[in-house]
């Protein structure tokens, strides 16, 4: 059994590698395991050795180049049921975590199945007093609610608030920013934003931790609550070159330049602002990247170059009609430093845009 249970994992790394082997790694993995599990209970061994050789068995089947959903599926309820006898509770937690993330990974994810999963898990983890799994499953059960077809931020939010304390007494920096990050986006999303939370949220994680994201985003959220003097402040302890360029790659890049341009915009500096819109000419970020052209071309009275660089953008979908209204509060946050009469042509243009693209 322990030759198969290596063979799997051996079998993860090449697939995760990729190349022609990889598929034919997999079909092994998978074949070996299934033997395994045969061999395993015809000899009645362990209810945690099957266990561990059935997750295996379902670790292979999700990433095997053509996925096998359902029968990852059937794998993890086996696991399950050998894992419900007692003192078996930390095993059954992490079964249930990665049963939670199978279920939600799935091309039509069963949400209430996997949102069960999350919970129990919590309970488990709880249980036994994990403080790693507590950790991990708050952050998975806080991400279901929020990616729900109908969202439950509220709840969300509390999960993400005992996340950060956990955080906090870990002494992870990085685990504390990413629930930082979590809190204060589900506190911004609430029907009713919260964005005194999410402010004090975003400040904490900019002043501990070495994301310089963490202070974009508190400076958008500043602006959002009207707090222009303080996002003022926020932005000069920026500069847009401060912000990480993740690849040399344009399509991977192109959040980071987009980011730099609207910074850029927010510090005034409209010559490097136009310079870094130049730089994204494609995919999700391109839409941002033409609305900050265009807040930047109406500040120069380019009103005709400003339309030109909104032409391109796709049909009036739910992601565009996003994009608008974060370009419009960009654009009322930056036309506000205006003469009345320019803040007025600039928050108008973005007005008639909007109505425009729904009239389509």
């Amino acid at each position: 059994m322990v030759s198969w249970i290596l063979l799997s994992d051996l079998a993860i790394a090449a697939g995760d590698a990729g190349g022609e082997e990889a598929h034919r790694a997999w079909d092994t993995a998978i074949t070996g395991c299934r033997e395994a599990l045969e061999s395993a209970a015809a000899r009645s061994a362990a209810p945690a050795d099957r266990a561990s050789l059935l997750l295996k068995l379902a670790a292979c089947l999700r990433r095997h180049p053509r996925p096998d959903w359902d029968g990852a599926t059937a794998c993890f309820e086996r696991a399950l049921d050998l894992c419900r006898m007692p003192g078996q509770s930390t095993d059954r937690g992490l079964i249930l975590y990665m049963f939670a993330s199978c279920l939600h990974d799935r091309p039509q994810p069963d949400w209430d199945r996997a949102l069960a999963a999350a919970r129990e898990a919590l309970d488990c983890f709880r249980a036994t007093g994990d403080s790693e799994g507590l950790r991990g499953g708050l952050y998975q059960l806080g991400w279901i609610l929020q990616a729900r077809p109908e969202p439950r931020v509220l709840e969300a939010a509390t999960a993400y608030r005992e996340l950060v304390g956990l955080a906090r007494a870990s002494g992870e920096r990085e685990e504390l920013e990413r629930a930082l990050t979590r809190l204060a986006a589900a506190l911004d999303s609430l029907p009713e934003p919260d964005l005194e939370g999410s402010i004090s949220a975003w400040r904490e994680a900019a002043e501990t931790c070495v994301s310089p994201n963490a202070r974009l985003a508190l400076v958008a959220t500043l602006d959002a609550a009207g707090r222009f003097a303080e996002a003022d402040d926020e932005a000069r302890a920026l500069a847009p070159a401060d912000l990480p360029v993740e690849s040399p790659d344009p399509a991977v890049s192109a959040p980071a330049c987009r980011r730099r341009a609207w910074l850029a915009l927010r510090r005034n500096d409209l010559a490097e602002a136009l310079a870094w819109t130049a730089c994204v000419h494609w995919g999700p970020e391109a839409a941002r990247a033409r609305l900050v052209e265009a807040i930047v071309r109406l500040a120069r009275g380019e009103e005709p170059l400003a339309r030109a660089a909104v032409e391109s953008l796709g049909p009036a979908g739910a992601d565009e009609m996003d994009d608008l209204g974060w370009g419009r509060k960009v654009a009322a946050a930056f036309f506000r430093r205006h003469a009345p009469a320019v803040a007025r042509a600039g928050l108008a243009f973005f007005d008639a845009l909007g109505e425009a693209r729904l009239a389509r």
